[in-house]
């Protein structure tokens, strides 16, 4: 089937007429009013979606990757098992959406509106979800692996069998959420209000649970065991208690000596002081971003990058200006790709408000700090500037170098899950 343009688009939905498996990839229907429409099975990826209307639209089985749904309207819309992957909602209204079996992996969410959505058996892995709304949501074995749900409004959602080992939960809002047989392990719920959420059955090997509000919380039992399945041999073992359930407040006091993997990721620093932070990088070090950005994501940090969180030059120098003004950090992956640029105007930009900043004498604290991942020199014309030399590192050393940068401290570093570049760096491959 050949490619509809804009306008054969639009009048076919004037004309109330089906789009089904249409191929409509990166097509411009940004603020157009698709409401009602068949879309079922159509190809949209990599399409301008931004701001346009699809109340009720039947996108079931449609391929959304890579599609830019910024303050979209999916109200109620139909999502069953379409393809999200990559795709910007940030902002977008999904209310009652049916996202079942959707593949969301890696799709960027943040402060949507999720309430009340079916997102059963929905794949969320590596998605960020940060400050959304997911209050009633179904959650029903859906797969979060290290999920950013930093921030994020639970409130009520039903979560049960939920896949969530490695997600960042900091600061959620989980109260009355139903975790029931949920994988948590490894995730962390440092700040997360726990008040009447029900925990039974859940494995919570590793998990961080400083500064949990747990007035109410429930848990008949609990499994502590660092596999992902639980086969019959091994519930014996690590179902604690093993042959009966938490007596009242039995579960509170027990999690209070428990913990010996805590996640220390940001275990000092209060949710409302999470670090921000920019990346800036050369397309040649897509790899290298990549990794960096989702090692600090695990880490609870907001981190922004060009593409995912900005459209247009001019909104991103605006953007990062008022981060660094709000306490925030750019950082430079700089190689000779990178220096193969010229020394842009936005670059110039972050050095002249670090320099003013300084001036001033407001603060003294790292808001530039340059990643080097070869041996190429730094431009001459930067007279103060904090340097990584990641090059002659490891992957977690180089992390945990730019961890502490960023907080400013000489320790509090807990290494993430990413054996992958234990041997081969990111910068190498």
């Amino acid at each position: 089937m050949s490619k509809y343009t804009r306008e054969e688009v639009l009048e076919k939905i004037r004309n109330r007429e089906s789009l089904a498996g249409a191929d409509l990839r990166k097509i411009n229907l940004y603020r157009e009013d698709l409401s009602g429409a068949n879309l079922k099975a159509a190809d949209l990826s990599g399409a301008d979606l931004r701001e346009a209307k699809f109340t009720g639209t039947n996108l079931d089985q449609a391929n959304l990757s890579e599609a830019n749904l910024n303050e979209a309207n999916l109200w109620e819309a139909n999502l069953v098992k379409a393809d999200l992957s990559g795709a910007k909602l940030a902002r977008a209204n999904l209310w009652r959406a049916k996202l079942a079996e959707a593949n969301l992996s890696g799709a960027y969410f943040l402060r949507a509106d999720l309430g009340f959505a079916d997102l059963n058996e929905a794949n969320l892995e590596e998605a960020d979800l940060g400050l959304a709304n997911l209050g009633g949501a179904d959650l029903r074995r859906a797969n979060l692996a290290s999920t950013n749900i930093n921030g994020t409004n639970l409130w009520e959602a039903n979560l049960y069998g939920a896949t969530l080992a490695g997600a960042n939960l900091r600061g959620a809002n989980l109260s009355g959420a139903n975790l029931r047989s949920c994988d948590l392990r490894l995730a962390d719920l440092t700040q997360a209000k726990m008040a009447g959420a029900d925990l039974t059955g859940a494995n919570i090997w590793g998990i961080g649970h400083t500064g949990w509000i747990v007035e109410g919380l429930k848990a008949g039992y609990v499994y502590n065991y660092k596999g992902a399945k639980l086969t019959e041999g091994i519930k014996g073992k690590t179902r604690i208690p093993p042959n009966r359930s938490f007596n009242r407040g039995e579960f509170q006091e027990w999690l209070s000596k428990y913990l010996p993997f805590k996640t220390a990721a940001l275990k000092a620093v209060p949710f409302e002081y999470v670090p921000k932070i920019f990346i800036s990088y050369a397309s040649e070090d897509e790899l290298t971003m990549r990794a960096i950005d989702q090692c600090l994501r695990n880490k609870g940090v907001r981190v922004f990058i060009d593409e995912r969180n900005f459209i247009g030059s001019e909104t991103v120098c605006h953007e990062v200006i008022n981060l660094l003004k709000g306490k925030g950090v750019v950082v430079f992956i700089y190689s000779k790709s990178a220096a193969d640029r010229s020394y842009t105007e936005f670059e110039k930009l972050i050095d002249r408000e670090r320099e003013f900043i300084i001036s001033k004498g407001q603060e003294k604290r790292n808001i530039l700090i340059y990643f080097c991942i070869d041996g190429t020199p730094l431009p001459a014309k930067l007279t103060r500037r904090l340097i990584i030399k990641a090059a002659t590192m490891s992957f977690p050393e180089a992390c945990q170098k730019l961890w502490r940068a960023i907080l400013e401290q000489g320790g509090g570093f807990e290494p993430t899950d990413l054996a992958q570049y234990n041997e081969i760096t990111p910068w190498k491959r």
